[in-house]
């Protein structure tokens, strides 16, 4: 499970550094799945996605603390509890936490130098898919970016996390897998042999 920019270059990157470091320990690059962690806002059209980043452009106090809360749970750390306007002291994070998570927060700022409360505005702004600036956007969009990654950075696959609110799922289900499996990206039934042989025929 792997957080990096979804571009091509950074994905490729990536892969590589993971295979290898398989190599250099006896295994095979073949034996490795990698799966990018994608969070993404489906809507229903071009322009309702417009509206939500439009409207996220100039985030509010709660929006910042929600931002916050989230954060906090995926860093194991209580963001909360920190002073907004003072720049992240990066020792607050253990050494369990995810190097990925923390750099997606810093989003290449300087954390010497950075407000909090600007690293977190940050996040709390959407980006579209259509443009490659965040992940708002139509079934039919985050199908281009899945299928563009597969084919261009040979991509294993991508996992999709985020909000279970009702109409996420609803997306999710009725809109999304039909794209995915027309094109042949998502197959249509499970494989034999458990959870490790399904992740390796993904």
């Amino acid at each position: 499970l792997a957080l990096a920019p979804l571009d091509v270059e950074s994905i490729r990157a990536y892969r590589a550094k993971i295979h290898a470091a398989a190599v250099e320990r006896g295994r095979s690059p073949s034996d490795i799945k990698i799966l990018f962690a994608i969070q993404p806002v489906i809507v229903g059209s071009a322009e309702e996605a417009d509206r939500l980043v439009a409207a996220s452009a100039n985030p509010d106090d709660a929006a910042v603390l929600y931002v916050a809360e989230k954060q906090s749970s995926d860093l194991e750390t209580d963001l909360t509890a920190l002073d907004f306007d003072k720049p992240l002291d990066l020792s607050v994070f253990g050494d369990h936490v995810s190097r990925g998570s923390i750099n997606r927060l810093l989003g290449g700022y300087d954390p010497e130098t950075t407000p909090l409360r600007t690293l977190l505005a940050k996040q709390a702004r959407l980006g579209r898919l259509s443009d490659g600036s965040g992940f708002v956007g139509t079934a039919v969009e985050l199908a281009d970016l899945i299928e563009n990654l597969g084919e261009s950075a040979d991509n294993d696959g991508v996992l999709l996390w985020g909000d279970l609110h009702p109409v996420t799922i609803h997306r999710m289900l009725d809109e999304l897998v039909p794209i995915l499996r027309r094109r042949g990206i998502l197959r249509t039934e499970y494989g034999g042999g458990g959870l490790l042989a399904n992740l390796r025929d993904f």
